[in-house]
């Protein structure tokens, strides 16, 4: 990839400003390309199922998500119906559409990386897992939860067996076009660990769209198209077709929303914001996801279960500083309500 800082005129970079981040767009002190669309995170849940059990609102803190899974088996256990379920046949991929939101919404990095600190820390992610054993243990969750994969537990769901889970802003499509359903259903942003939202709700696969490649010999030619690309009815266009979510505030403020059932739960709003990159490393051993999955099945001690966690991941992680495959930088200062702000 090319830079463009040549061709960003100011009024352009002023459209984007609060969109341009270290490690997302920029590197190097240089920038690379500009945003476009992302994807917000949310809880999917069942309206029916909730009025079925009394629950008028969906839960804002873990604990009253708890409590309503509970009430939703309850009521609809004998037709097939259950409170909570995820995709557990890839416990990553459950807790990385899960997780990972309701920690960014709690002010926590979602992946379990410590960005004042700039090391690994998955205490906070324990807590949450604390809430999703429970439901475990309770029963609420879907019977056969671990060996489904997204698409069989969104056809669970579109069924009318699923009282809530957490995904992405795919799902809208997938219930208007692979898995048309009845049911009345919608999104909100996730519950918390106390019910108040200290951070933001972390829009991922943002911050780029379009870029120049460093080995191309038409660069100015190429910009002209990207510059083209990133006008205002260009962008809003891509917005309101269905294309992908816009990130970009002012094009977000003023296009008119996606005609796709459920859509709307799902635009970004005050509650998002793309937050700083975490360092992707491969520590040796289970990966966070398994094991807390493993604890969530089996108990255990989830305090050496973080220990041993945090070990591994701060290792890995010194290695990939050390060859020079990432970059760290503590930020004490680090304040997640200031995010998007």
């Amino acid at each position: 990839m090319a830079p463009i800082d040549e061709y960003v005129a100011d009024d352009m970079k002023t459209k984007f400003s609060s969109l341009l981040l270290d490690g997302v767009n920029i590197f190097g002190g240089k920038l690379y390309s500009l945003p476009n669309s992302g994807q917000t995170l949310r809880l999917v849940y069942n309206k029916d199922l909730f009025d079925k059990a009394g629950i008028a609102n969906p839960p804002q803190s873990l604990q009253e998500m708890v409590d309503d899974a509970k009430k939703i088996t309850a009521a609809g256990k004998s037709e097939g119906a259950y409170g909570f379920a995820l995709n557990f046949k890839n416990p990553k991929s459950a807790f990385d559409r899960s997780m990972r939101e309701i920690l960014s919404l709690s002010g926590y990095q979602g992946l379990g990386y410590d960005l004042k600190t700039a090391q690994f820390d998955f205490k906070p992610y324990s807590q949450v897992v604390e809430y999703f054993k429970q439901m475990w243990d309770d029963g609420s969750v879907l019977p056969g939860a671990e060996t489904l994969d997204i698409d069989p537990m969104r056809a669970q769901f579109a069924a009318g067996k699923i009282g809530m889970y957490l995904s992405f802003a795919t799902e809208p499509g997938v219930y208007k076009d692979q898995f048309p359903t009845t049911i009345n259903w919608g999104a909100a942003l996730a519950p918390t660990l106390e019910g108040k939202q200290v951070g933001t709700s972390e829009i991922v696969s943002a911050g780029t769209w379009l870029g120049i490649s460093d080995k191309s010999k038409h660069k100015d030619a190429a910009w002209k198209f990207m510059e083209y690309m990133y006008q205002d009815d260009i962008l809003t266009a891509y917005h309101e077709q269905g294309f992908g979510i816009s990130v970009v505030p002012s094009i977000a403020e003023k296009a008119k929303n996606p005609d796709i059932p459920g859509m709307e739960g799902f635009l970004v709003g005050e509650h998002d914001s793309i937050w700083p990159v975490s360092p992707s490393v491969t520590p040796e051993g289970a990966n966070y996801a398994d094991a807390f999955f493993k604890y969530m099945l089996s108990g255990g001690d989830v305090s050496k279960i973080v220990t041993d966690l945090n070990t591994r991941y701060n290792d890995a992680l010194a290695k990939a500083v050390e060859k020079g495959d990432v970059k760290t930088q503590p930020n004490p200062s680090f304040d997640p309500s200031k995010l998007g702000s």
